[in-house]
Order: structure tokens, then sequence, then C-alpha cells
């Protein structure tokens, strides 16, 4: 059986499910088809997955990130090499001015972008493994963390954030926001 760790729906509106050995499939008339990703391989278990505002597909693996363009654009991936902080990806997401922010084992990574190729990157909460993440309407960047807690980025600046009700433990799984509530 495949193992689906990921879910997104693309720009057409159909669903890609990224699995956790066997790359992302598509969805359509009630059948899977394969969904290939260049440089992606069975090596490359698919940790998350997002779509940006460009509808460019962003594919977070245990050996690095994956930037899959709409269109006939080649894929980019993005390791250590390039200037991540790790290459197991936790989770990604993307901000306003294409900032893209992935969480990895260990921490946090911003990649904005120079020009067409080249990105600047700043690493955060280095002692963290980041869980998952949310972007709020202030562009806030809402952090879950194993062990670590909850913390949020706001103009450059991390505080941690305590919880009224203490969990059983501090780890934060997903984040979400509230439609009746604008903080």
């Amino acid at each position: 059986g495949r193992k689906i760790n990921a879910i997104v729906e693309d720009a057409n509106g159909r669903l890609l499910f990224g699995t956790r050995e066997h790359g992302v499939f598509r969805f359509s008339n009630g059948r899977f088809f394969p969904y290939p990703v260049p440089g992606l391989t069975s090596g490359h278990y698919i940790i998350t997955m997002y779509v940006d505002r460009s509808e460019d597909l962003w594919i977070g693996t245990s050996r690095g990130l994956f930037k899959a363009p709409r269109g006939n654009r080649p894929v980019r991936i993005f390791t250590r090499q390039e200037g991540l902080s790790a290459d197991y990806i936790t989770n990604v997401v993307q901000g306003s001015e294409q900032r893209t922010w992935s969480g990895t084992v260990t921490g946090l990574n911003l990649m904005t972008p120079l020009d067409t190729k080249t990105f600047r990157y700043e690493s955060f909460l280095k002692d963290c493994v980041v869980a998952c993440l949310f972007i709020d309407r202030e562009e806030s960047v809402w952090v879950g963390a194993l062990e670590k807690g909850l913390r949020r980025l706001k103009r450059k600046r991390f505080s941690r954030v305590e919880i009224p009700q203490k969990p059983a433990s501090d780890m934060i799984w997903s984040l979400n926001l509230d439609p009746g509530n604008d903080t």
C-alpha cells in the first residue's frame, strides 16, 4: 500500500497525493495516475506538499525541497548545499513577495528570491524540530515545534506563545486560522 503524507489541490482543481515512498499521484475520474517530478526518486520520502500563489508545487522530502513550477519550467531542488539548515523538510508555506518558509528537523528557513535564479537564505530556531507552519493575515509566521511548543515570528522577532490550558506535551502538530477571529 501507499502511505500518503500530503494532499494538495493543484491550479486545475485536481487532487495531488504525495506518498511516502512512491512519489506524487494525481487523482482523476476515480483513479490514481503517476505525476512525475524530475529528480524525485523512491529515495526521497515525501513529507509535505504546498501549492503557492504562482501555482507552483513545492514538495518537502527527506532529501531536500523541490519546486516544480507550473508549465514546462525546470524543477529546482534546494538542500543544505544551497543554504537550507537541513535536507529533511517537515513543512513549507509561502508568504507575500514569494518569501518561502520551510521547516526542517533543525529549524526554520526563509528563502527570498533575489532574481529568477538565486535566493537569499536565513535560518531561525536552529534548536527546534519544526512540525508545522502557518502564516496569518498579518504575515506573522506561526511555528509548532516538537518539544518546544508554539512560536510566532513577527517583525523578525520570535516570541513564545503560552497556551492557557497546558497540553500533555509541548508537541504542536498542526496550525490553522479561526475564521471568526482576526488574531
